[in-house]
């Protein structure tokens, strides 16, 4: 599916059609990935934010730039956590992510994963990573692309 969005409601709008169409689906045999893939400033982050809030995600949701994952708890009918990584600042990202044991949180079906910059660890994404694909269009318009799953 992809989408062409004029302002920050519309990112809004289909952040929350991907938590609901998730929401919807039974869990995989391990965590599910959303890969955003995209440049500086085309809306990983704000698009991350909208979903985990529609997710019931309460508390101030930030970037992890720096802090490389931020961790959210739950309560949805599948799902636990909730894990928030950006890879941006990362030097060689596969080999500190496996520092952080990153399998750990990929191996367990009741987590769901936003990696921004997932681009940089291709390797680690499991083959059913729904993808999310942002690029900087006219003006203030961004376009979506996201593949991997049925909205």
């Amino acid at each position: 599916m992809e989408y062409l969005l004029n302002n920050e409601s519309e990112l809004a709008g289909v952040a929350g059609e991907v938590a609901e169409a998730l929401l919807s689906q039974p869990l995989r045999k391990r965590a599910t990935v959303l890969a955003l893939i995209g440049e500086l400033g085309a809306g990983k982050t704000t698009f991350s934010k909208h979903f985990l809030k529609f997710l019931g995600v309460t508390e101030q949701i930030v970037s992890p730039t720096f802090v490389i994952i931020k961790s959210y708890v739950l309560s949805t009918k599948y799902y636990e956590l909730a894990h928030h990584i950006d890879t941006y600042r990362l030097e060689e990202p596969v080999a500190e992510l496996k520092k952080l044991e990153i399998e750990k949180v990929l191996d367990d079906p009741k987590h769901l994963v936003l990696i921004e910059w997932a681009d940089r660890v291709e390797e680690l994404l499991p083959p059913d990573a729904i993808r999310l694909e942002f690029s900087h269009e006219d003006g203030n318009k961004r376009s979506l692309k996201v593949s991997g799953m049925d909205l």
